[in-house]
């Protein structure tokens, strides 16, 4: 038994236990390849997730860019082409028509209903000049129609047929609008015109007459 202060102390002091050194070793090595593999795995997982999500987006891109390229770059031929060279039609001919319906569509339609003696006009010169109006919109527009046909044949004009029907269905619409007291469409068929006069090159025949139409 202790029977003086310092040994008493010494006895009282917590006893400390060491590790051996290889115990040491094996630990720090067993904890160090863990992090390491982890990490790996990580960077691996989180590389090949990037690379796929790289590689796709570059995929997509370029499949986009190269679709946008193929329809911009391409020379397609117009669906309104596909008869070019099945008929003989001559040029001046398709642009003697069109001339014929926009001189007609002028002298019956639009310098009547545009001029300024319309708007101070009867109720019954109103009707009348409204009626006319429809009548050669009609045949104006069977007329335009008989030159869309000959145009398909043509390489020049066959890339207009378009604007050309689209002016012959205004036509077809404005008689029943006349005749209703519509004259909304007068003057964007009257534009259409212009513009098809500018792609075609084609002149008015102001002096152009409609059977049946005085």
């Amino acid at each position: 038994m202790p029977t003086s202060p310092a040994q008493i102390g010494a006895t009282a002091r917590p006893r400390r236990f060491f590790l051996p050194l290889p115990l040491l070793l094996a630990l720090a090595l067993l904890f160090t390849g863990a992090a390491a593999c982890g990490s790996k795995t990580s960077t691996t997982s989180s590389g090949s997730n990037g690379t796929t999500s790289s590689s796709s987006s570059s995929g997509s891109s370029g499949g986009s860019s190269s679709g946008t390229q193929g329809a911009g770059s391409g020379g397609a031929t117009p669906a309104s082409c596909s008869s070019v060279g099945t008929r003989k039609i001559p040029k001046t001919r398709v642009l003697a028509d069109l001339g014929i319906s926009a001189g007609a569509f002028h002298r019956y339609i639009y310098k009547p209903i545009k001029s300024g003696s319309f708007s101070t006009a009867t109720k019954t010169r109103k009707v009348v000049t409204l009626v006319k109006g429809a009548v050669a919109a009609g045949a104006i527009a069977h007329f335009l129609g008989n030159a869309i046909d000959n145009a398909r044949s043509d390489a020049t004009l066959c890339k207009y047929v378009p604007n050309m029907s689209q002016i012959m269905d205004k036509l077809t619409a404005m008689g029943s609008q006349l005749r209703g007291g519509n004259t909304s469409q007068v003057d964007s068929t009257n534009s259409s015109f212009g513009q098809l006069q500018k792609q075609t090159g084609f002149t008015a025949n102001d002096n152009a007459t409609v059977p049946g139409v005085s």
